[in-house]
This record gives structure tokens, sequence and C-alpha cells, in this order.
């Protein structure tokens, strides 16, 4: 456990331990025992429970009275050590302390109709009288979703500490997220309404699975340590309005990678985001000058960690709207960069984020709304061979891709741009796939560059011009414009070379002749199964991905060969093994990146 997740556990040990001291000192002498509960009697002549002791009852009922006193006080912290399914709550209690429930053991409450203080739903939810607030959430809630009624405005604090819940929704209309309100709960995803105007703090503390937050707009200030150790948070967007972060309130956040700050903030506190060691670009909404205007406390924290803001890249003037789809995932080598501008110049602060394990980097997806690459973007990304350019229309300026020895194709689903110099000490040859219908068809003077237009029509996907593939990025290429066409029945070609697998035809014999050269000229490919079935290219990469083909054949008529029948380009799984397995890894990310962006429109 780490040093500030101690420092959690010991805040509210202290708490506890403050507010038993505090009970102990006033009423030790009332300290008294009957059955399995002990209470104290208060100022007021009635009692209030503070422990019960058993490990063995599956339900517990809170009596009405314990020594001819009226219960009406539970206390912090009753149930913590208990093996309880259901606690019955009578009516006489008016009072359930801060932690009273805060274990891994109640199931469900059950509540005294005429108890005018509390309440419970169908599900054993824990409620004030008329719900207006949520008071507690059984940590053992028998479904991983829970929809909070739309009568509450307030949930209490604790009510859902350590709650094992994966999927919350909170209420239009909710106001108030008391202190320690999720700490440590299991939460992966929630939406705070913009009708909240108070997080208290640690509300989200040690929230481990949580990945995205919003803070909506009538909130004004983050609390202290509302959202520390988060350690799967990686993106956090703050509204306009919020005008301060308070001391800790994303610290030790260790998977964050990107926050927008909007230019209604006015202060950082100490450590707002301490040792959030991934946290290398920060998007604001002002100027440069509007930064310099915020008060930002720098002093040193918790000894050596890293206070973060000093060393992030600020990129200035970003719109909020545009800002909630940006993203950089570098996932199983495939680095997907999507956003509302551009990818800047690494000479003007580039995204700090891209040049993170950029050696693990071999596809690049740009997408969104990118409009630009600037220079020296993606330079010195030593395996990188394939760019995958999916946003409406991008220009890609000199250098962009300078010093990527392996990048070989570049395949523009939309309107493109560039440069001669784009791709500068790349590659001997760079193909570069443009369809014919783009506004900006690219013609290259240079002989770096390979042209390749494409057209689509009736299932064929054609490529003018020569194109030389290794099999790897074959079917990467087909991969990238399966994205665009759903079914890809047929490839035509003018001219096409496979560099490192041997074709073969029948000869007059039926026996398998290479193709010399491995050339084929004017042509077509497809793919069938066991020399029988033809089935789409799209086909063939979705089996692929979900290992249902194992072994296939491309089947390839060429004028060079037109005295045969069927020649064939023949590939087998164990003969191109490590190519399935490259495809395995990111043909399932592009097509689950295709399937997230086809939900969206």
């Amino acid at each position: 456990m780490t040093e500030i997740k101690n420092g959690l556990k010991f805040f509210t040990v202290l708490c506890l331990i403050t507010v038993c001291s505090v009970f102990f000192t006033a009423y030790a002498a009332d300290e008294l025992t009957e059955g399995i509960f002990t209470y104290t009697v208060t100022d007021s002549n009635t009692a209030k429970i503070t422990d019960v002791k058993t490990s063995d009852l599956t339900e517990i009922h809170i009596p009405e009275t314990l020594g001819g006193y009226t219960v009406t006080g539970l206390d912090s912290g009753i149930l913590s050590t208990t093996k309880t399914v259901d606690v019955y709550i009578p009516k006489t209690v008016k009072s359930i302390d801060y932690f009273t429930f805060y274990s891994d053991t109640a199931e469900r409450f059950f509540v005294d109709e005429e108890n005018e203080n509390y309440s419970n739903d169908e599900l054993g939810v824990l409620f004030n009288k008329d719900k207006t607030a949520l008071v507690r959430v059984p940590c053992r809630f028998e479904s991983e979703e829970y929809i909070v009624p739309n009568t509450v405005v307030e949930i209490e604090e604790a009510a859902l500490a350590n709650s094992k819940l994966k999927h919350i929704t909170l209420p239009d209309g909710l106001e108030i997220i008391g202190f320690e309100s999720f700490l440590y709960a299991k939460i992966e995803d929630i939406i705070i309404p913009d009708t909240v105007t108070y997080i208290g703090q640690m509300a989200f503390a040690a929230c481990s699975k949580l990945k995205e937050i919003v803070i909506p707009p009538q909130i004004k200030e983050i609390g202290n340590s509302a959202f520390t150790e988060c350690y799967s948070l990686e993106k956090v967007i703050i509204s306009d309005g919020v005008t301060s972060l308070k001391t800790y309130a994303f610290e030790n956040d260790t998977a964050l990678k990107f926050v927008y700050i909007p230019k209604s903030v006015t202060r950082i506190d100490s450590g707002a985001f301490g040792n959030c060691k991934k946290l290398t670009d920060i998007c604001y909404a002002g100027s440069e000058e509007d930064w310099a205007k915020i008060e930002i406390d720098m002093k040193p924290y918790h000894g050596d960690r890293p206070v973060i803001l000093d060393t992030a890249a600020i990129h200035y003037g970003v719109s909020s709207d545009g800002y909630e789809d940006l993203a950089f995932d570098n996932n199983d080598g495939v680095l997907s960069v999507s956003g509302p501008n551009l990818i800047p110049a690494l000479s003007e602060d580039g995204w700090s984020y891209l040049y993170q394990n950029k050696d693990d980097v071999y596809t690049l997806v740009i997408d969104g709304e990118i409009s630009s690459v600037g220079s020296y973007a993606f330079k010195d990304f030593s395996n990188l061979s394939a760019v995958i350019v999916k946003t409406p229309k991008v220009q890609i300026e000199s250098n962009a891709f300078v010093n990527c020895p392996k990048l070989k194709n570049v395949i523009f689903l939309s309107d493109s741009g560039l440069t001669e110099t784009s791709f500068n000490l790349c590659a001997d040859t760079v193909n570069i796939f443009e369809d014919s219908s783009a506004e900006n068809n690219f013609t290259a003077s240079s002989g770096s560059l390979n042209v390749v237009p494409y057209t689509f029509e009736n299932g064929v996907l054609s490529f003018s011009g020569n194109v030389s593939f290794g099999t790897y990025e074959f079917f990467d290429t087909l991969s990238a414009l399966s994205l665009k066409y759903d079914s890809i029945d047929k490839v035509r070609f003018s001219s096409l070379i496979f560099e490192n697998l041997q074709l073969y035809y029948f000869d007059e014999n039926f026996v398998l002749q290479p193709i010399e050269g491995n050339k084929l000229i004017n042509g077509e490919i497809y793919p069938s199964i066991d020399g029988i079935d033809a089935i789409t290219f799209n086909e063939l990469l979705n089996g692929i991905s979900d290992k249902s083909i194992d072994n296939f054949f491309l089947i390839t008529t060429a004028e060079n060969h037109d005295d045969i029948d069927s020649p064939e380009v023949k590939v087998w799984y164990e003969e191109v093994k490590e190519f399935i397995e490259r495809a395995l890894r990111w043909i399932v990310t592009l097509l689950n990146k295709l399937f997230r962006f086809l939900s969206k429109h």
C-alpha cells in the first residue's frame, strides 16, 4: 500500500478514534452491555449503540430499547467486525453516525415504516425519510449497477465508501456529494450531473477503477484530495466555472494522461497534480498570459515527489468541446491520435505523450478533426511502419515523419495534403495510398514517394500504378481500408510484387510452380478458405482477429499467367505465423476503434 493510501487510512482511523475518544471521555461511566450490544446513555437519557459483539449472525435487529433506554443513535463502525447480511433498523433510531456501516458485511437495510428519519428502497438501500439523501448503499449489493432515485439531492458522507458497485447513475437535480462519499469504491465510470455544486474532501479518493471524470461547471472548487489515488484515472475535464483546485486534488493519480483546465481557474494548490507521472500534457482554455496569472503553489510536498506542473507541457487556447475527443492511445503497438485541432510541430511544444514509448509504436492512426501534422511531430519513431489518416482533411507538414526508417505505407482515407519532405529519411520508397476521388490529389515528383491512387466500386478495390508489398504490409493496408469499405470482395492491381512471400501457380499438370519475381500484372486477388469457399477480405480479417480462421488461400488471376486457370498466392498459418500474431494484435485494435466510431455516428 502506498504512502498516501496509508495516509488515507490513518486519517480515517484518526477520525474514528477521535469520535470514539470523545464519547469514551464523556460517557465512559455509562458504557453498558446487553446481549450482543454495547451502548452508552446520552445526556438526553437515550441509548446510543457503540458496538455489536458478534461475528456469527446473518441478521442484526437493532432493538428499540436497551436497559430501559430508547435506542435513538448508532455510533460509527459498529458493524465493522460482524458477518451481518441484513440490518433491521427500528422506528426509534433518529441518528446514524458517519461510517456506521463502513464494512463489506451488510447486504440490505430494512427500516421500520414508522421511523420518521430513515427509509429503505426495495433493494435494501438506506435513505433519509423522504429519500432526498442517500445514506448508505450496502457493500454487498446484489448488483454491479445502481440507479439513484430522482428524488435524491445529496449523497451523504461515506454513503458508498468501500462499495463494490461498478456503475452508478446519479440523478439530474443532485446537488451535494459528501465527504468521503465514494472512498475506496470500485466504480469504473460515473457522470456527475451539472446540478452538483459541492464535492467534499476525499469524495472519490482511492477509487482505483475510475477511468475518466468531468467536473461540472457549478462546482467552484475541487476539494482537498477529492480524487487522490485514483490509479486508473486517465482523463480529467474541468468545466468552465471551477475556480480552484485544492491541495492534493488529483495527487498520485499515476495513470492520468490528460487534463483540461478552463480559463475560470485562478488557483492551483500544492500537490494538486503531485506524482501524476504520466501527466505530460495539460490543455488550457486561455492564453499563455492568462496561465501566468493563475496562482500556482509549487512548493514541495511529500518529500521528493514530483510537482508535475513544472514539467508538463501546457497547450494554450484549446476548446473544451474539442478536448472531449482528444486521445492518445498506444494499444499493442497502435498509436491512435484524435482531437479537434492539430498535432503541433515538435519545435512548438508538441504533445509530450506522443514520445513516451515511441519505439513501441508500429502503426499510427490519425483521427478526429485534426487538420495538420506539424514539422517533426513524429520524428525518430524507429519502428513505425504504417500511418492511417482518417480525418476529413489533413495537411502533413515538412519533416513530420523524419527519420522513421521503417515507415513504408501511408494510407489516406480522406483528402490529403503533404510535401515532398514530409517523409524524409523513411523507407527507400514510401507508398502513399490515396482515394482517387479526393479533392487534393497528390502527385509525387520525388523518387522516394510512390503515389498509389485507389478506387472502390461494386466490392472491388483497385490500385493504380506499381505496388510492392511485404506480406504484413499487404494485410495492414487492407485492414486500414476495411475501416472505410465494409465489403472488399477483390483487390485489382496494375502491377503487384510480394517481397517476402513466394507466389505459386498450377501448371498444365497441376503441379505448383513459382511465379518469377513474385510479380503479378493486371490481375485480381480474392481470399478463400480451403481453396473452395470465397470470402471477403473483411471476413478474412475478422476471422483472423477472432481466431476462427488460421489458414487460407489468396486466389490470383493475372495477365502474365493468363494461360493458367487459377494461379494461387498461398498463405498458410505456419508459414506466416509471425504475421498472423501481429495482425491479431493490431487488427483487433483497429476494428474496436471502428465500432466505437460507428457507435458515435
